[in-house]
Protein backbone atom coordinates (compact mmCIF):
# COMPACT_ATOMS: atom_id res chain seq x y z
CA UNK A 1 0.00 0.00 0.00
CA UNK A 2 1.31 3.97 -0.95
CA UNK A 3 0.00 7.11 -0.20
CA UNK A 4 -0.80 6.94 -4.12
CA UNK A 5 -3.48 4.21 -3.43
CA UNK A 6 -5.73 6.74 -2.29
CA UNK A 7 -7.57 9.43 -4.06
CA UNK A 8 -6.93 11.76 -0.96
CA UNK A 9 -7.27 15.11 -2.78
CA UNK A 10 -6.51 17.98 -0.73
CA UNK A 11 -5.07 16.16 2.25
CA UNK A 12 -3.03 13.98 -0.59
CA UNK A 13 -1.74 17.40 -1.58
CA UNK A 14 -0.70 18.33 1.82
CA UNK A 15 1.25 15.15 2.02
CA UNK A 16 2.96 15.55 -1.13
CA UNK A 17 3.84 19.47 -0.52
CA UNK A 18 5.44 18.32 2.70
CA UNK A 19 7.25 15.37 1.32
CA UNK A 20 8.26 17.40 -1.30
CA UNK A 21 9.65 20.14 0.88
CA UNK A 22 11.42 17.32 2.81
CA UNK A 23 13.42 16.33 -0.28
CA UNK A 24 11.66 12.48 -0.53
CA UNK A 25 13.86 9.73 -1.59
CA UNK A 26 14.26 6.44 -2.52
CA UNK A 27 15.63 3.12 -0.55
CA UNK A 28 17.12 2.19 -3.72
CA UNK A 29 19.05 5.18 -4.72
CA UNK A 30 20.26 6.46 -0.74
CA UNK A 31 23.33 6.10 -0.15
CA UNK A 32 22.87 5.62 3.69
CA UNK A 33 19.71 3.83 3.72
CA UNK A 34 20.68 1.38 5.99
CA UNK A 35 22.53 3.86 8.58
CA UNK A 36 19.05 6.49 8.91
CA UNK A 37 17.25 6.45 11.92
CA UNK A 38 13.87 4.91 12.12
CA UNK A 39 10.86 7.05 13.85
CA UNK A 40 8.07 4.45 15.03
CA UNK A 41 4.74 5.79 16.76
CA UNK A 42 4.64 5.24 20.08
CA UNK A 43 1.83 2.83 22.16
CA UNK A 44 0.10 6.32 23.15
CA UNK A 45 -0.02 7.93 19.66
CA UNK A 46 -1.24 4.50 18.32
CA UNK A 47 -4.21 4.11 20.11
CA UNK A 48 -5.28 8.03 17.58
CA UNK A 49 -5.45 5.35 14.89
CA UNK A 50 -7.72 2.31 16.46
CA UNK A 51 -11.02 3.61 15.38
CA UNK A 52 -10.03 3.33 11.92
CA UNK A 53 -8.21 -0.51 12.40
CA UNK A 54 -11.91 -1.89 13.49
CA UNK A 55 -13.88 -3.75 11.46
CA UNK A 56 -17.09 -2.05 12.67
CA UNK A 57 -19.41 0.36 10.25
CA UNK A 58 -19.41 3.74 11.73
CA UNK A 59 -24.09 3.87 11.45
CA UNK A 60 -24.89 7.64 12.21
CA UNK A 61 -29.00 8.93 12.22
CA UNK A 62 -30.40 12.21 12.28
CA UNK A 63 -33.59 13.39 13.46
CA UNK A 64 -35.92 11.59 11.29
CA UNK A 65 -34.04 8.31 12.04
CA UNK A 66 -32.14 8.62 8.27
CA UNK A 67 -28.76 6.84 8.36
CA UNK A 68 -25.65 7.52 6.92
CA UNK A 69 -22.90 3.77 7.32
CA UNK A 70 -19.21 4.28 7.00
CA UNK A 71 -16.82 1.18 6.59
CA UNK A 72 -13.07 1.63 7.72
CA UNK A 73 -11.38 0.70 5.23
CA UNK A 74 -7.54 0.00 3.57
CA UNK A 75 -6.61 1.13 7.58
CA UNK A 76 -2.46 0.23 7.71
CA UNK A 77 0.64 1.87 9.35
CA UNK A 78 3.84 2.19 6.78
CA UNK A 79 7.20 3.69 6.67
CA UNK A 80 8.61 6.80 4.70
CA UNK A 81 11.83 8.01 3.87
CA UNK A 82 12.69 11.77 4.47
CA UNK A 83 15.83 12.85 2.35
CA UNK A 84 17.31 16.03 2.16
CA UNK A 85 16.32 18.49 -1.16
CA UNK A 86 18.57 17.59 -3.97
CA UNK A 87 20.13 14.89 -2.60
CA UNK A 88 19.89 11.15 -2.40
CA UNK A 89 20.61 10.62 1.32
CA UNK A 90 17.93 9.82 3.40
CA UNK A 91 17.94 11.64 7.43
CA UNK A 92 15.45 9.04 8.78
CA UNK A 93 12.24 7.01 8.22
CA UNK A 94 9.18 7.89 9.85
CA UNK A 95 5.88 6.07 10.32
CA UNK A 96 2.59 6.92 8.97
CA UNK A 97 -0.75 5.39 8.86
CA UNK A 98 -3.63 6.32 6.16
CA UNK A 99 -7.33 5.17 6.01
CA UNK A 100 -10.42 5.15 4.26
CA UNK A 101 -13.98 5.38 5.83
CA UNK A 102 -16.25 4.32 2.68
CA UNK A 103 -20.18 5.57 2.27
CA UNK A 104 -21.47 1.85 2.46
CA UNK A 105 -25.80 3.31 3.20
CA UNK A 106 -28.19 1.96 0.58
CA UNK A 107 -29.62 5.48 -0.17
CA UNK A 108 -26.27 6.24 -1.19
CA UNK A 109 -26.33 6.73 -5.33
CA UNK A 110 -23.40 7.61 -7.25
CA UNK A 111 -23.78 10.13 -9.47
CA UNK A 112 -27.13 11.40 -7.35
CA UNK A 113 -26.16 11.97 -4.22
CA UNK A 114 -23.95 15.29 -3.52
CA UNK A 115 -21.17 12.79 -1.17
CA UNK A 116 -20.62 11.09 -4.93
CA UNK A 117 -18.25 13.79 -5.57
CA UNK A 118 -15.96 12.44 -2.14
CA UNK A 119 -17.32 9.35 -1.54
CA UNK A 120 -14.51 8.67 0.52
CA UNK A 121 -13.94 10.23 3.84
CA UNK A 122 -10.10 10.20 4.56
CA UNK A 123 -8.33 9.78 7.86
CA UNK A 124 -4.18 10.37 8.04
CA UNK A 125 -2.27 10.39 10.96
CA UNK A 126 1.43 11.82 10.63
CA UNK A 127 4.05 11.05 13.08
CA UNK A 128 7.17 13.63 14.96
CA UNK A 129 9.91 12.51 13.17
CA UNK A 130 12.33 13.03 15.50
CA UNK A 131 12.82 14.73 18.76
CA UNK A 132 16.39 15.97 17.46
CA UNK A 133 15.80 19.85 16.56
CA UNK A 134 18.29 19.48 13.96
CA UNK A 135 16.58 16.88 12.02
CA UNK A 136 12.88 17.90 13.14
CA UNK A 137 11.39 20.18 10.82
CA UNK A 138 8.40 22.92 11.19
CA UNK A 139 5.67 20.57 10.17
CA UNK A 140 6.49 17.96 11.23
CA UNK A 141 4.84 17.53 14.28
CA UNK A 142 2.10 14.63 15.26
CA UNK A 143 -0.55 15.24 13.19
CA UNK A 144 -3.96 13.55 12.81
CA UNK A 145 -6.13 14.80 9.88
CA UNK A 146 -9.53 14.17 9.02
CA UNK A 147 -11.51 15.10 5.54
CA UNK A 148 -15.06 14.84 6.60
CA UNK A 149 -18.12 15.40 4.71
CA UNK A 150 -16.21 18.49 2.55
CA UNK A 151 -14.22 19.73 5.94
CA UNK A 152 -10.42 19.46 6.43
CA UNK A 153 -9.34 19.84 9.68
CA UNK A 154 -6.20 18.43 12.22
CA UNK A 155 -7.25 17.36 15.74
CA UNK A 156 -4.56 18.95 18.36
CA UNK A 157 -3.70 15.91 19.39
CA UNK A 158 -0.20 17.12 20.99
CA UNK A 159 -2.26 20.18 22.99
CA UNK A 160 -5.11 17.78 24.21
CA UNK A 161 -2.28 14.78 25.58
CA UNK A 162 -1.11 18.02 27.25
CA UNK A 163 -4.00 19.82 28.76
CA UNK A 164 -2.29 22.88 26.82
CA UNK A 165 -4.55 25.71 25.38
CA UNK A 166 -6.65 24.39 22.04
CA UNK A 167 -6.26 26.35 18.63
CA UNK A 168 -9.00 28.58 17.62
CA UNK A 169 -11.67 26.65 16.19
CA UNK A 170 -11.67 23.75 18.97
CA UNK A 171 -12.90 23.47 22.39
CA UNK A 172 -12.71 20.68 25.01
CA UNK A 173 -16.49 19.81 26.03
CA UNK A 174 -15.29 16.85 29.45
CA UNK A 175 -18.91 15.32 29.46
CA UNK A 176 -21.34 15.64 27.06
CA UNK A 177 -24.75 13.19 26.02
CA UNK A 178 -25.46 12.78 21.70
CA UNK A 179 -28.59 10.17 21.15
CA UNK A 180 -28.64 8.79 24.44
CA UNK A 181 -24.90 7.87 24.77
CA UNK A 182 -22.60 9.64 27.32
CA UNK A 183 -19.00 10.73 26.00
CA UNK A 184 -16.52 12.29 27.92
CA UNK A 185 -13.52 14.70 26.80
CA UNK A 186 -15.06 15.32 23.54
CA UNK A 187 -13.14 17.47 20.89
CA UNK A 188 -15.84 20.11 19.23
CA UNK A 189 -14.47 21.51 16.24
CA UNK A 190 -16.36 24.87 14.58
CA UNK A 191 -14.99 25.38 11.00
CA UNK A 192 -14.15 28.60 9.87
CA UNK A 193 -16.86 30.47 7.72
CA UNK A 194 -16.19 30.31 3.97
CA UNK A 195 -14.50 32.90 1.57
CA UNK A 196 -14.30 33.24 -1.96
CA UNK A 197 -13.25 31.31 -4.18
CA UNK A 198 -14.91 28.08 -1.69
CA UNK A 199 -18.17 27.39 -2.66
CA UNK A 200 -20.42 26.40 0.26
CA UNK A 201 -22.68 23.18 0.20
CA UNK A 202 -25.63 22.32 2.44
CA UNK A 203 -23.87 18.57 3.28
CA UNK A 204 -20.50 20.85 4.35
CA UNK A 205 -19.83 19.88 7.73
CA UNK A 206 -19.83 23.03 9.50
CA UNK A 207 -19.67 21.17 13.02
CA UNK A 208 -17.43 17.94 14.10
CA UNK A 209 -17.38 16.42 17.44
CA UNK A 210 -14.52 14.02 18.10
CA UNK A 211 -13.65 11.51 21.04
CA UNK A 212 -10.01 9.35 20.76
CA UNK A 213 -11.87 6.16 21.28
CA UNK A 214 -14.22 6.09 18.15
CA UNK A 215 -13.57 9.26 16.06
CA UNK A 216 -16.16 11.00 15.09
CA UNK A 217 -19.21 10.66 17.17
CA UNK A 218 -21.12 13.66 15.69
CA UNK A 219 -21.63 16.04 13.04
CA UNK A 220 -23.66 19.08 11.62
CA UNK A 221 -23.86 20.44 8.30
CA UNK A 222 -24.37 23.79 6.69
CA UNK A 223 -27.86 22.67 5.63
CA UNK A 224 -28.97 22.17 8.93
CA UNK A 225 -28.80 17.98 9.27
CA UNK A 226 -27.38 16.95 11.95
CA UNK A 227 -26.13 13.52 12.37
CA UNK A 228 -25.10 11.40 15.78
CA UNK A 229 -22.99 8.24 16.28
CA UNK A 230 -25.05 5.02 17.10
Amino acid sequence: MTFSSFAFRPLLLFLLVLLSAAGLSSCKDADNSESAPHFKFTDAQKVWAAPYQKPDVWVFRDSTVNERRYQPVNGGFQEISVGEANSRNILYYREAFQALLQRTDSTFQVGIDPDSKLPKYRFQVLMASSVDPNLRRHDETFQLGLDWSNTIFYVPVEQFEAGTALPAGWRLLPQITFFGTTYQNVLEYTAPVPTPPARPTSWDAVRVYYTKARGVIRFEERGGKTWDRM
